[in-house]
């Protein structure tokens, strides 16, 4: 298969683009095929915290719509984040498209878009994929 590169944006946050890893005309669907399993929460610990069901529910809803609806249910980023509680893993490839999906105010679904496959990667109760400093405390 024939390794895509995405083309160079300035912005370090996109919101929307277009590149070869991204098809906007499929409806958005979800793998799990690449799920980090030493980083993160595990799909036992979000069934611990009852998030399991939130989060197939969010899944459900986000996977009627197209990769770039106006009311987008991810943000988009250029790359790996570089302030993140997580390291790129390394069966990922380095120039990836990196997104999240929030669950709800804390949980979060981190993973890479290819075309319109929203391939998940970690699985964050903690808000540890993109650090951003703490509002409002």
């Amino acid at each position: 298969m024939k390794k895509l590169k995405p083309k160079k944006t300035p912005d370090s946050i996109l919101k929307p683009i277009k590149t070869n890893y991204l098809n906007d005309d499929k409806k958005i669907v979800f793998s799990f095929k690449h799920l980090c399993k030493n980083q993160g929460n595990t799909i036992e610990d979000w069934a611990n915290e009852d998030k399991l069901k939130t989060a197939f529910e969010r899944l459900e809803q986000y996977s009627k719509k197209r990769i770039f609806d106006e009311d987008q249910i991810y943000c988009i980023y250029k790359e790996f984040p570089i302030k993140s509680g997580f390291k790129h893993p390394e069966n990922i490839p380095d120039d990836a498209i990196w997104a999240r999906i929030h669950v709800d105010g804390l949980h979060v679904m981190g993973g890479h878009i290819v075309e319109n496959v929203f391939n998940v990667v970690f699985l964050d109760s903690k808000h540890r994929f993109w650090l951003t400093k703490k509002k409002h405390t």
